[in-house]
């Protein structure tokens, strides 16, 4: 185990670092969320604090959604997230870098369900969820200034008081941005 450590360590801190610290990202961010079965966009604000590592901001919304339900019900669902993460970028390359990323999110939803008659037969006024991120993230640099990211994150949510939510989803995104140095 010992040897282990040591060797990552190694190649951690011999790795040739592009992107600078410091650097300020703001992009617009969308994606596909699996359990909702839905589209999310919104934005992404991310900060280099040092290289390899990146502090990442999400905000992702969908107002207005629909959803098959129970007995040819639908339901109208509204979903808002918020995700704080940190990536390590392991391969940090002059036009692009790639490595894992772990946070936190918090989930804000609510839905009304309605019958095929069109009678309200339930609604839920919200709720709010709380989880931890793991994922994936790909960067890009089109530019000295101008970043494509991607990635894949998978979110492992606190189950709400009914017991309604899944105890996760993955959400897969690509994001556009402009980046420039604050120092």
């Amino acid at each position: 185990m010992k040897k282990a450590i040591i060797i990552f360590g190694l190649i951690f801190f011999s790795m040739q670092s592009y992107a600078q610290a410091g650097d300020l990202h703001f992009g617009l961010q969308g994606g596909y969320a699996t359990y909702y079965k839905t589209p999310l966009y919104g934005l992404n604000i991310s900060y280099d604090i040092a290289n390899p590592l990146q502090i990442s901001l999400t905000g992702l919304m969908n107002p207005k959604f629909n959803r098959p339900g129970i007995n040819d019900s639908k339901e109208k669902w509204a979903l808002y997230s918020a995700n704080l993460d940190a990536r390590l970028f392991l391969i940090n390359m002059v036009s692009w870098a790639t490595g894992p990323s772990l946070g936190g999110q918090y989930m804000r939803y609510s839905f009304t369900t309605i019958a095929q008659s069109g009678n309200q037969l339930y609604s839920d006024d919200g709720s709010n969820l709380f989880g931890f991120n793991i994922g994936w993230h790909l960067r890009i640099n089109i530019t000295d200034n101008l970043r494509a990211t991607g990635g894949w994150r998978y979110t492992n949510m606190l189950r709400d008081k009914d017991g309604i939510k899944p105890d996760g989803y993955s959400l897969f995104y690509v994001s556009f941005g402009y980046a420039f140095n604050l120092f």
